[in-house]
């Protein structure tokens, strides 16, 4: 085995210490890639939850008994 100089083994740490960050920029960047993936996936997915906000007032009504619907109309159209 031939003996590295001390400027030989300065040179090959750099290097290799070079290879490590190119590799690390990578993985980031793959990261991000994916990250940025989901984070766009999540925006178009409709949420599968539903505020009460949301609930339509009306198809309430229509899956309640008669009573229950004709004491609503009243209502309404008292206001």
């Amino acid at each position: 085995m031939v003996a590295l100089t001390a400027a030989q083994r300065e040179e090959r740490t750099r290097v290799k210490r070079a290879l490590k960050r190119k590799e690390a920029r990578k993985r980031r960047r793959e990261v991000k890639a994916v990250e940025a993936k989901h984070k766009e996936e999540e925006k178009t997915t409709p949420s599968d939850t539903v505020d009460d906000d949301q609930v339509d007032i009306e198809y309430t009504v229509h899956t309640l008994p008669e009573e229950f619907k004709a004491a609503y109309y009243k209502r309404s159209l008292a206001n």
